[in-house]
């Protein structure tokens, strides 16, 4: 891009929501470029190259001099058939361990890799041992947190109306919230068991509601 696009959006790293059909675009600028991309969690063929034209010119980025195109199938579901094989101890992205709501897997390999060295230090490299292990370490602090992300990706892209009312409503509280979590800062069942949370969105409406009507 320009020297002049690049200023411009160098100042922080952008999460766009509401601009395609169950995703987001996405911008983080690096030293000399910008990192861009769209993602959809819809199934299915998606016409992800058009959303990119079109994201491009939502932000006034039409004359682009060079783009590095690079894509790939995110694996926002857990295996159903089990996350060991024989003596393999699947982990991030080949147990389908990535967040549902942003589609971030670092965060969950980095746990899960950490809970299969665990596992085979708990179960002295016996296979059954490491298996139960791993298996139970994964159900209760990873697999829990999925099933949440899901439900909140539901809610989230499947009522795109809803969406953008949050949006316009929280949409810095609901920022900050997810990049807690994909960050591995806080969790999803942190963030819905922790009353302050209700009282700051409760907070959040009426505030808007008194810009709006003035009482």
């Amino acid at each position: 891009v320009s020297d002049e696009s690049l200023q411009r959006l160098s100042r922080a790293a952008r999460f766009d929501f509401g601009l395609m059909p169950s995703g987001y675009a996405w911008t983080f600028p690096k030293k000399d470029h910008l990192s861009m991309g769209v993602l959809s969690m819809r199934p299915g063929p998606v016409k992800l190259h058009r959303m990119f034209e079109q994201y491009l010119k939502l932000i006034n980025l039409e004359g682009v001099v060079t783009i590095k195109r690079r894509g790939s199938l995110i694996p926002i579901s857990p295996r159903k058939d089990g996350f060991t094989k024989k003596r393999v101890l699947l982990t991030g992205d080949a147990a389908g361990l990535v967040d549902p709501v942003v589609g971030e897997g670092i965060t969950s390999a980095l746990l899960s890799g950490m809970m299969a060295a665990k596992a085979l230090l708990e179960g002295a490299f016996h296979e059954g041992k490491v298996k139960e292990y791993y298996e139970s370490e994964l159900s209760k602090k990873i697999l829990l947190e999925l099933r949440l992300g899901r439900a909140l990706a539901k809610l989230i892209y499947d009522y795109p109306r809803l969406l953008r009312r949050l949006l316009e409503l929280y949409g810095q509280e609901f920022t900050e919230a997810v990049t807690d979590v994909v960050t591995g800062e806080k969790t999803y069942r942190r963030l819905m068991s922790t009353p302050s949370n209700y009282f700051q969105l409760f907070r959040g409406w009426y505030r808007k509601r008194k810009e709006k009507y003035g009482h």
